[in-house]
């Protein structure tokens, strides 16, 4: 369990990172590309949760931005749960990504403030890269900068992981199995 939390704690972080990259990536070239103005979506779902009454524009952003990293801190957990089962990198996205993108899509429709079935191409577009740039800096974050696996052994970690395979029904391992078990092996004695 601590090794769990753990590795959730260093995903809130890599997330909150991660959204730093994202924010970086929509005011530097996705909304110069598109011409899209700044979205206050992360501001007006906190106001619809929280008893939160910004009175200027400057309370607007400064919600936006907290509301922002925020979402990218559950993001960055989500990634930490995955961290914790074994994934890393594109898998961990894979996984984390289509469930976090979803749930973001259904609560913010939900209570309201999207009707993504009136959303354009370009709109829907723009939102999926725009949230697959922050996961995929969340990753990035994660997996090279707050990883506490050791980096001078890396199939140390999948060695673990690979104890857990699931047999096959036949209890034969595939030749993938037998190959990684030998490199595996091959490693941890040299």
């Amino acid at each position: 369990m601590n090794q769990t939390m753990n590795l959730v704690g260093r995903g809130v972080v890599a997330g909150v990172a991660g959204s730093g990259v994202m924010a970086a990536f929509q005011k530097l070239i996705e909304m110069p590309i598109t011409g899209r103005e700044a979205s206050y979506q992360p501001a007006k779902l906190a106001k619809k949760l929280l008893p939160i009454q910004p009175e200027d524009e400057k309370d607007w952003t400064r919600l936006n931005y907290a509301a922002h990293f925020t979402l990218g801190a559950m993001w960055g957990a989500a990634y930490g749960v995955a961290a914790s089962r074994g994934h890393r990198g594109a898998g961990a996205v894979a996984r984390v990504f289509p469930a976090i993108y979803t749930n973001d899509v259904v609560v913010s429709t939900s209570l309201g403030l999207t009707k993504p079935w009136k959303w354009s191409r370009q709109g829907l577009i723009v939102d999926l890269v725009d949230k697959f740039v922050q996961a995929a800096a969340t990753s990035f974050i994660f997996d090279h900068f707050l990883d506490p696996t050791d980096r001078n052994e890396p199939t140390a970690q999948r060695s673990k992981f690979a104890e857990q395979r699931i047999p096959r029904p036949d209890n034969r391992t595939s030749q993938f199995d037998e190959e990684i078990g030998s490199l595996e092996r091959r490693h941890v004695s040299n």
